[in-house]
């Protein structure tokens, strides 16, 4: 039945494209897809080109995948962009969204913690001041932060997905890959839009973009305000209430000061208030949860549900339920301010930035996520972060191109406090537990790149990067006022090497060797009486790739790629005093291989369709101490009264949120009507099954998403009225936003059933 729907949908899809177009042309100019790859975010402002080439145009366009302007084509790296119209015609809404566009990409969470995973690696940990695996960047500022990864997507110029260690280049903790959101710059002349969004389960949103010069030819800015919001989708059994809503505004403003013709600056700002409790309103996997015991006639029902809410109104065993006393929240405020400079000394341009911001978060939830609140968290979580980096690099021409860098990092992290409250199971007396936790780092890296060509159409690339990190954290104890300290330093030596053969114009071969460092990171629990640090990661990646547009209108970009893993860092369920927490471990070795490949075609000059095709096969080759949790047995029969601490061996089990296929294709057919434009789109996206836990006990079955819209323009060029139909999740699937694994409960919470919407805007 399973493969059936799958094939179904997968016609539909390419007939609708097939029938939209009156013929086919053999031939047509370069490819138009809603997954053109391009580069790696910069930390120094985008030259115009960069940012106004079409992303749609993989010959043509210009990027700065490696800090600085390249086409497309000569990237010897693996990476997806989406333009921001791109975005608009896929239904893509948020940062979640992008699993179903970008290859190899997973956008999980746990809690208010973002953990997106690429090729099987990501973040595992959920504690103030770690840094997750895949590097957020917003303008090629470096946003250390997981609660603060999560962006309602607003006057978006393209959002670049690195997939691959980015370790010479980009560095630490970005062994994943990296995602840059890249805003519109100022422009010189004046422009700007209005849009109004409505929808299913209450959905709206608001957004303005106004962009000009201030002092022509000498300064111009950009201001974008984004306000949204929802009203849930997830139905409370406990009191009847609606959870699962979201909502915040998001405000980003950009100047720009052209100070010579060859000096020019940046001074921004970004402020954004959200708050988000889906997975904070979870419902028992199977309905494994704690609070069993405690319906009428449990063991625990006495102390803990003595006025007998029946398990009706308990336990939330199904997608779209939860049980929770109260609403839970998730708030977090973001703000930062960066400053960027380019000077063209002839030779070399020298470009830097300079980044202060503040990330808070509050939360309220249940671990049990059930009226009885047997396990209650609150906490505020503070991260003060600093960023300066200075890039020397050559300007284009000859035979040898080089840069050279060096960049500082400061992050101040705390729970201020973290506050938790846990029941006993015989008396129901609440224990509560007050914990002060920090973690501060400074890390310095040095690094330098150069690229060769020995031969016409042959260029060799080495580069090394050196890290060094000192951290040093506390654990206060708020009840017994014991306290814990530990420091540590890490260092690092990152290489890259790459040999890139272009063997027809706008076509390459490549292969490449990359390593990448995620640093240690301490514990948010003491354990036994110090502060111990989990020891850092490092990924070898070796990748083989090509990009090609052997015919006419159709290019094609395909990667095999293997890692050697070491080290991983994976969270640990505890319990203490009856409240469940987290710690980290190290796990041993992992090999992952796979590959990944994406077709882009214009059929005509109205029709363009693409498909991308990712294979994973991951295994943890030595862990044979995993301390994990595993379902309470009695004569080994699973009871589903929760989880209990055990230490396994997981050696042989495949990572978590890491499917062994994904693909996905489109179609995108526009045309004359109603005397403007008319866009159909359509994008398909197919996910084989994957774990949630270490165990391999607890999976995400097999899933498709289909997302369409329809827009009417009333110009091609974008200026004037424009009105949008889309709907997301045509199959109305039920997949999983995240997972909580603990003692209490095998815990999750699906994503939004089918829905529907529309947006009526004006562009000027």
């Amino acid at each position: 039945m399973k493969t059936t729907r799958v094939v179904l949908v997968a016609t539909t899809a390419v007939a609708f494209a097939l029938a939209a177009s009156p013929a086919l042309a053999a031939e047509n100019e370069a490819l138009a897809q809603p997954s053109a790859e391009t580069e790696q975010p910069d930390p120094a402002p985008q030259p115009d080109a960069a940012d106004e080439a079409s992303p749609q145009d993989g010959t043509t366009m210009v990027v700065t995948a490696q800090r600085r302007e390249e086409r497309l084509s000569d990237v010897p790296i693996s990476v997806t962009a989406l333009g921001g119209d791109q975005l608009v015609q896929n239904v893509i809404i948020s940062s979640s969204d992008l699993t179903v566009a970008v290859p190899g990409l997973n956008f999980g969470r746990s809690t208010n913690f973002s953990q997106p995973t690429i090729r099987g690696v990501g973040s595992r940990n959920a504690s103030s001041g770690d840094e997750p695996n895949v590097a957020n960047f917003m303008d090629g500022v470096y946003l250390p932060d997981m609660t603060g990864s999560l962006f309602e997507l607003s006057n978006i110029q393209r959002i670049e997905v690195l997939r691959g260690p980015q370790g010479t280049l980009f560095g630490r903790n970005a062994t994943g890959g990296a995602i840059n959101i890249v805003t519109r710059r100022p422009t010189s002349t004046v422009e700007g839009s209005v849009s109004v969004s409505g929808g299913e389960f209450g959905y709206r949103r608001l957004a303005g973009h106004l962009s000009g010069p201030i002092v022509n030819d000498v300064v111009s800015a950009s201001l974008s305000v984004t306000h949204f919001g929802d009203n849930g989708y997830i139905d409370n059994i406990f009191n009847g209430r609606t959870q699962g809503e979201s909502g915040g505004t998001v405000v980003r403003l950009r100047t720009r000061w052209e100070i010579t013709d060859d000096i020019d600056f940046e001074l921004n700002g970004f402020w954004s208030r959200s708050h988000n409790n889906v997975l904070l309103s979870g419902y028992a996997i199977a309905g494994n949860t704690q609070t069993r015991n405690s319906i009428p006639g449990g063991p625990n029902a006495a102390a803990l549900n003595p006025t007998g809410i029946p398990a009706s109104q308990l336990i939330a065993d199904r997608p779209f339920t939860t049980a929770t006393f109260e609403d839970p929240f998730g708030r977090t405020l973001q703000r930062f301010a960066d400053a960027h400079m380019s000077w063209d000394l002839g030779f070399a341009t020298l470009s830097g930035y300079a980044s202060i911001g503040k990330t808070t978060t509050t939360t309220l939830s249940w671990t049990d996520v059930s009226p009885l609140e047997l396990s209650r968290t609150e906490y505020t979580s503070l991260n003060e972060f600093r960023n300066q980096e200075l890039v020397l690099t050559s300007n284009p021409g000859g035979s040898l191109n080089w840069m050279l860098g060096l960049t500082r990092f400061q992050s101040d992290a705390s729970f201020s406090p973290l506050r938790s409250t846990g029941r006993n199971a015989t008396t129901g007396v609440r224990n509560p537990t007050v914990t002060f936790y920090g973690q501060n780092t400074r890390a310095f890296a040095v690094f330098g790149e150069a690229t060769w060509e020995p031969v016409e159409n042959l260029y060799l690339t080495g580069g090394l990067r050196y890290n060094r990190d000192d951290k040093d954290a506390f654990n206060l104890n708020g009840i017994t006022n014991v306290r814990t300290e530990g420091a540590a330093s890490f260092e690092n030596w990152s290489p890259r090497g790459v040999i890139r053969w272009e063997f027809m114009p706008d076509s390459s071969v490549y292969a490449s060797f990359t390593r990448g460092f995620k640093s240690g990171t301490f514990n948010a629990v003491a354990a036994a009486g110090t502060q111990l640090p989990a020891s850092p990661e490092l990924i070898d990646s070796y990748e083989l790739g090509v990009k090609a547009g052997i015919i006419p209108g159709v290019r094609i970009e395909a990667a095999l790629f293997h890692y050697d893993y070491t080290d991983l860092q994976v969270s640990t369920p505890v319990v203490i005093n009856g409240v469940s927490a987290t710690t980290v471990q190290n796990a041993g070795i992992a090999t992952i291989d796979g590959f990944e490949a994406t077709i882009n075609a214009q059929l005509t000059d109205r029709l363009s369709v693409f498909g991308t095709i990712a294979l994973l096969d991951t295994e943890i080759d030595q862990f044979p101490n995993a301390s994990v949790q595993v379902p309470r047995t009695v004569n080994g029969v699973q009871t589903f009264n929760g989880n209990v601490a055990s230490v396994v061996n997981v050696s042989g089990n495949e990572l978590i949120r890491a499917p062994d296929s994904t693909f996905s294709f489109g179609a995108n057919y526009r045309h004359p009507f109603a005397g403007g434009e008319l866009t159909w789109n359509a994008t398909a996206f197919f996910s084989s099954s994957y774990w949630f836990d270490l165990t391999n006990r607890v999976s995400q079955p097999a899933y498709e998403v289909v997302n369409a819209s329809i827009t009417w323009r009333q110009n091609p060029d974008d200026r004037g009225i424009y009105a949008t139909i889309f709907a997301q999740n045509l199959t109305d699937e039920t997949y999983a936003a995240g997972f909580i694994i603990s003692s209490f409960i095998d815990g999750s919470q699906a994503n939004k059933p089918r829905w529907f919407g529309a947006t009526l805007g004006y562009q000027f």
